[in-house]
């Protein structure tokens, strides 16, 4: 720098002199930091979220970073995620970072920066349903309310099943109406249920639903033998037994003529009573099987009765006087009576 200096003395005669003034460079400090972006998005791990730049009066002065936040780092200038690392927008929608920049002369100036949290659309992650059993024989019965557990709070989720049996109505897992299941046949069932949420990302969670014992009464009665001979007191007509879809139900009988009855399974006339063919040469019966629940089935046999051969019981004479001296006489005539006719 320039400068020329004049002198004067008192009665007024001057002299200049120009002397040049150098000026010391003293380092000053940075006095700004830039940041080019100042948002990233959640689940993103170690994304780069902008390029820094400082501005320092000392032109051509180099500059690092530093930052308070360990999941950050700065790498060739740009402030990003550290490898691995990322952010959750439910957990934070935005983060401070102070970052702090150091010239070559250890000068720093230091900037806060708020980083957004972009929202990402997160899958849903479970499903619950809030029972998992069904009673058979119950057609369009609901097993259970189903939820989804989705971060993004608010989203909205439709279901889908694999059974075709079954539907989501109104968020409810159901069987369609009319269609039921049958213990006997499955005792459970596996449906996979997928919900989709509103960007149509989807889970898929496979549920066992137990199907429900409930008691079915008898269908059928067989009787082994369907006939029975006149006069025989007390005979076994056959043995009874009983249909049912419950494998192992008990079952006790019941007959509505009071001739007969069951013992031990076995439908027979009771002690000291027979039949008659001359009678009655066939007897309807209906016999009512009972389960152990309760319930009850009815069907009617035809029992045939036997046509057996009956002797005759008594002698008849027309007369039963004789005169004496008559020779070779007639008494009477004879003749047989049986008990029944046969």
């Amino acid at each position: 720098m320039a400068v020329e200096v004049t002198t004067t003395d008192a009665s007024g005669a001057t002299y200049s002199e120009t002397f040049t003034i150098a000026v010391g460079d003293v380092n000053e400090g940075p006095s700004d930091i830039a940041l080019s972006n100042a948002s990233v998005d959640e689940n993103a791990a170690g994304a780069v979220v902008g390029t820094l730049s400082t501005t320092d009066v000392d032109a051509g002065d180099s500059h690092t970073y530093a930052v308070d936040d360990a999941r950050f780092e700065v790498v060739g200038g740009e402030l990003k995620l550290k490898d691995g690392v990322s952010l959750d927008h439910e957990a934070e929608s935005s983060v401070a970072v102070e970052v702090t920049t150091t010239d070559a002369s250890g000068a720093t100036y230091s900037e806060t920066f708020t980083i957004a949290v972009g929202d990402v659309n997160e899958g849903p992650s479970d499903i619950s349903l809030s029972n998992a059993s069904v009673d058979e024989n119950a057609a369009g019965a609901v097993v259970g309310t189903l939820s989804t557990t989705d971060v993004d709070a608010g989203d909205s989720h439709s279901y889908a099943v694999d059974d075709a049996r079954f539907e989501v109505v109104g968020g409810e897992l159901k069987l369609k109406d009319g269609v039921s299941l049958d213990h006997e046949a499955e005792s459970s069932v596996a449906v996979e249920v997928t919900t989709t949420d509103a960007s149509g990302a989807t889970y898929s969670e496979t549920f066992t639903i137990a199907v429900g014992d409930v008691n079915e009464g008898p269908s059928d009665i067989a009787l082994s033998n369907a006939s029975v001979d006149e006069n025989a007191a007390g005979a076994v007509v056959g043995t009874l037994s009983t249909t049912d879809v419950d494998a192992g139900d008990s079952h006790t009988y019941a007959v509505d003529d009071a001739r007969f009855e069951v013992v031990g399974g076995e439908l027979k006339l009771k002690d000291g009573v027979s039949l008659d063919h001359e009678a009655e040469s066939s007897v309807a019966v209906e016999v009512t099987t009972t389960d152990a629940s309760g319930a009850t089935y009815s069907e009617t046999f035809t029992i045939a009765v036997g046509d057996v051969n009956e002797g005759p019981s008594d002698i008849a004479l027309s007369n039963a006087s004789v005169d004496e001296n008559a020779a070779g006489a007639g008494v009477g005539t004879p003749a047989l009576k049986w008990s029944v006719a046969s």
